[in-house]
Formats: structure tokens, sequence, C-alpha cells
């Protein structure tokens, strides 16, 4: 099997890549991972509650004989995200502006097929003047090993009201008009 760094808390898979002996098949596969977990399947998922490094152990068995490997792997925090915004309501378009606090690459995806990146991006968010209309922002903070956190929050376009007025073609002076 191959061991690569994991992320804290996060379901990895692990796979078998051990080759059968002599045209006997493997029958038994029992994996450790340091941290009191075993399974006992070819290609288990586990994930890591604590930080730190690990022994990961595969030992498999055929008819006749077994066999053991032991790699060792890290696992790495997860980065740390706190998103707000200066408002969450109003009528279109709305520009908002966001802030986001967090020691990693922050990528922002607005909910309408628009994002973009960094700690205090501003969007305007165009919505259906009649109905109003709800974007859920999704926000996603990578550190260097690649673990990742998300939040999300929602911005909402209000329904608003509708200025319209007519003026007449022609008008010949002196008229009273009412708009």
């Amino acid at each position: 099997f191959v061991a690569a760094d994991v992320c804290e808390g996060v379901e990895s898979t692990f796979t078998d890549t051990s080759l059968p002996g002599g045209g006997n098949a493997i029958q038994s596969w029992t994996w450790t991972f340091g941290d009191e977990g075993a399974y006992d399947l070819q290609h288990p998922s586990h994930s890591f509650s604590d930080l730190g490094a690990y022994a990961v152990t595969l030992e498999v068995e055929d008819a006749h004989c077994s066999a053991t490997t032991t790699q060792n792997l890290v696992v790495n925090s997860l980065p740390s995200l706190e998103v707000s915004s200066d408002v969450i309501e109003g009528c279109s378009p709305l520009k908002v502006l966001f802030e986001a606090q967090s020691e990693a690459d922050v990528v922002w995806d607005f909910g309408d097929g628009s994002g973009g990146a960094g700690l205090s991006p501003t969007h305007e968010f165009v919505g259906d003047e009649v109905n109003g209309t709800t974007f859920e922002v999704l926000v996603t903070a990578t550190n260097d090993a690649a673990c990742s956190t998300e939040e999300s929050m929602v911005v909402q376009t209000l329904p608003g009201a509708r200025a319209e007025m007519s003026i007449p073609e022609t008008v010949c002076a002196p008229v009273d008009q009412t708009f």
C-alpha cells in the first residue's frame, strides 16, 4: 500500500496493492492505524481524530504465509475559518463586503456563478426584483497540506419597489402635467 499524509477528522481510503504469491489468493487483510483503529477489509476507510505521526500497518495472509508492511503518515490540521459580511439582505443590486479570518488560502463561491479569492472580497448580487433571490455563499480555506475547511452563509436580495412613469410625447406650453 501507499501511505499519504491525511487531514485531521477527514475520512481517507487506504488501498491495498498487495500481490498474491505462488498462485495463492490473499485470504485476509488486517490493517492497524496506530490510534486503536483496526480493520479486516481489503480497502478500509479511516479518520484520525488527533494530529501527529502514525505508523499504519497492513498484514496479508494467503493459505500458507503472511506478510506485513508498515508505512508512516502524518495527520495534518484543518485550517481555521470564520466568515462574516457587512449585510446579508437588501434590495437588488446588493453590494456585500465579505470578511474571512483564516491562516490559509480562501476561495469564495458566491452562489450566482461567480467567485473570488482572498480575505476581503466585495460582490454585487443581482436578484429578482419581484420575488427576491436567495444566494448560498460557500467559502473554502485550504492550507499548505491541502486540508480544507468550508463555511457557508446566505445572502438574500429582497423584492423591491419599481419606479415607473410615462410622459406624453407632445406637450404645448402652458400645460399643467401631473406625474
